[in-house]
């Protein structure tokens, strides 16, 4: 990766560092960015894609999961 996308993963890290209380209203997004950002960089570097696929699809799954969760919901105002 270069100095571009290791800044992106640093943040995204930061991201779910966060001292303060967990909440899923800040989670989500992060977890769409990072699945939009991999997806991009997958297109990017195809020769990755063995590796970044079934890792996406993975964070997928579980993404899947919580969006129907009723904490989702009500941290999302649904």
């Amino acid at each position: 990766m270069d100095n571009t996308e290791w800044g992106v993963m640093k943040d995204y890290k930061l991201i779910l560092e966060h001292k303060s209380l967990p909440r899923l209203g800040k989670y989500v997004p992060a977890i769409e960015f990072f699945m939009r950002a991999w997806g991009r960089f997958g297109d990017d570097k195809h020769h990755l894609q063995p590796f970044i696929k079934p890792g996406l699809n993975k964070v997928k799954t579980y993404y899947n999961k919580m969006e129907n969760s009723p904490a989702y919901l009500i941290a999302m105002c649904k």
